[in-house]
């Protein structure tokens, strides 16, 4: 992932001028104050309706969880940060990994409108049955992994092939649990 244009300019050194991080909390709290509602120990930034929190420094508006990056490591992620809890307003360090942008969308759940309650589960109305399914991003298309009497056969085996796949940034959905 390419920096933003507003990332370019802002350095860990200014950034540590404007605020205070607590890196086991991910809270991030004004160094200075610069306005109305930047005031010292207030915290920073607000949540958006995605979850995430935005804070506004010097005038351009940035990811809570990339400053956290920026303020403890010193320089922008070269990639995306994952929140590995899923939870995109716990900004706490040990929350933050960089992750590409393949590995990031193992965070994502079904796709709207499919059939299935399971990530990596279509049906085949042809031969009725369940295709269970993965996404190779290296070569462009999806594999399948087999043909399931049962929703819940299909899911299984998907989940058995993604962790392969994924690795340590294979998460299973909330409701696939």
């Amino acid at each position: 992932m390419a920096m933003k244009q507003n990332e370019k300019q802002l350095t860990a050194e200014k950034l540590r001028e404007f605020l205070h991080y607590n890196h086991e909390t991910g809270v991030f709290t004004w160094a200075k104050s610069v306005g109305q509602r930047a005031q010292i120990g207030r915290v920073a930034g607000s949540k958006v309706p995605s979850g995430y929190i935005k804070i506004s420094v010097s005038k351009k508006v940035y990811s809570a969880h990339r400053l956290a990056w920026l303020y403890m490591t010193g320089a922008w992620p070269e990639n995306e940060i994952d929140h590995v809890d899923n939870n995109p307003s716990n900004n706490a360090f040990s929350n933050l990994r960089e992750a590409t942008k393949s590995q990031n969308a193992q965070n994502r759940g079904n796709r709207k409108g499919t059939v299935s309650r399971f990530k990596g589960v279509i049906f085949d109305t042809q031969r009725q049955k369940w295709v269970a399914c993965i996404w190779l991003k290296d070569l462009k298309k999806n594999k399948r992994i087999g043909f399931f009497s049962s929703e819940e056969e299909a899911a299984k085996a998907y989940r058995s092939e993604a962790e392969v796949l994924h690795g340590e940034f294979f998460k299973v959905p909330e409701y696939q649990r």
